[in-house]
């Protein structure tokens, strides 16, 4: 078993887990299972060009997640862990485990909000003909082998989310804003279109309340891209 798919279980482990025993303290969790049967049949999965090329698809599909989730008059806390697995005999190259896990809470006071979204997924991905953003020796908006879409390479990626918020009010009209935001990817494969990066983001303002409809906001703004390889650091402010 990979490091990839032993720590997508890990991850889903834990959140199933926490969705479950968080019900023991308190009777206001409610747990919302959903399982999903089907079946695939696709009789040009990559979409090729020529009949040659072409890759024939069947078999079943699970997709199955826990939706736990708590609210309270001063705070709600939410936690989904999905699976969706399909299995494919007679091409097990394509066949996939992806693996989901969202976090979204919030806690109230009569003066602050406080707010933070994660995501995590660790998901098959796939590298196409498509036109791409700007690359080295590449062009804005220059075609990359054509715009069929078809599937060339089959990659694996984990996509990693954090978003915190934080509002205090100073006064019924003027309040402080601040919001960061965390991104991280890796993948399996390193292509020219598929890079792994860190990406951090942070703001923070005031904002005052003109009318009931409209406010005014003064904000700065800070961010840093980090890729994994090729091209440099990016800081920016703003």
């Amino acid at each position: 078993m990979s490091s990839s798919y032993r720590r997508l279980y890990v991850v889903l482990g834990a959140g199933a887990l926490l969705g479950l025993t968080a019900r023991a303290p308190a009777a206001s969790w409610e747990l919302l299972p959903r399982i999903e049967g089907g079946g695939t049949y696709n009789d040009n999965y990559r979409l090729a060009q020529s009949s040659a090329d072409k890759i024939q698809v069947y078999g079943p599909y699970l997709d199955a997640q826990l939706d736990a989730s708590r609210v309270t008059q001063v705070s709600k806390l939410e936690i989904v862990p999905r699976v969706h697995s399909t299995y494919f005999p007679s091409d097990t190259a394509d066949q996939s485990t992806d693996g989901y896990l969202d976090v979204d809470g919030e806690y109230k006071t009569p003066r602050s909000d406080f707010t933070v979204v994660g995501n995590y997924s660790n998901e098959s991905v796939i590298y196409s003909e498509l036109l791409p953003a700007t690359f080295p020796g590449v062009g804005l908006g220059e075609v990359v082998g054509g715009e069929s879409g078809r599937v060339t390479t089959s990659n694996r990626r984990q996509l990693e989310r954090l978003r915190p918020a934080f509002t205090y009010d100073f006064t019924q009209r003027t309040h402080l804003d601040l919001d960061a935001a965390y991104t991280h990817a890796t993948y399996d494969k390193s292509l020219i279109q598929q890079v792994g990066f860190a990406n951090y983001r942070g703001e923070g303002g005031l904002r005052f309340d003109v009318t009931p409809r409209s406010d005014l906001r003064v904000d700065g703004v800070v961010s840093r891209f980090e890729p994994q390889r090729g091209g440099h650091n990016t800081n920016r402010y703003g």
